[in-house]
C-alpha cells in the first residue's frame, strides 16, 4: 500500500468467492493481524453464506513506515481446478473531506 502519511482505518467490506475460508489483512512490520474475515461457505451447495465486514469509529491507524500484506485461505471441495478472487474495499478517515463538508455546512 501506497501509504504517504499515517492514516485511521474506519471499516472493512471483503469480496470474496466460493471457497474462501480466511482473509487477513496484516501488518508486516509488527506482525500484527489487523482484520480477520472468516467466511461461512455453504455445506450442500457452491456460495458463501457470511463475509464479515469491520466497523470501529475508533479505527486503526495505518503507517507509512510500515508494510502490510494480504493473506486469503481456500479450500476448492471441487475436483477441478478452481479461479478464485478476493479483495478488500477500505474506507478511511479523510482530513480534507471532512474540512470542507465542515466548511461546507458552516457557510449554509
Amino acid at each position: 500500500m501506497a501509504i504517504k502519511d499515517s492514516v485511521t482505518l474506519h471499516q472493512i467490506t471483503p469480496h470474496l468467492h466460493p471457497f474462501a475460508k480466511k482473509f487477513i489483512l496484516k501488518d508486516t512490520t509488527t506482525n500484527t493481524i489487523l482484520y480477520t474475515c472468516n467466511v461461512i461457505n455453504r455445506k450442500n451447495s457452491i456460495g458463501l453464506i457470511s463475509t464479515p465486514i469491520f466497523f470501529s469509529e475508533q479505527g486503526i491507524i495505518m503507517y507509512p513506515t510500515h508494510e502490510y500484506v494480504l493473506e486469503l485461505t481456500t479450500n476448492s471441495t471441487l475436483e477441478e481446478p478452481q479461479d478464485m478472487m478476493a479483495s478488500l474495499f477500505l474506507f478511511f478517515y479523510d482530513k480534507e473531506m471532512d474540512l470542507k463538508i465542515k466548511t461546507y455546512y458552516h457557510e449554509n
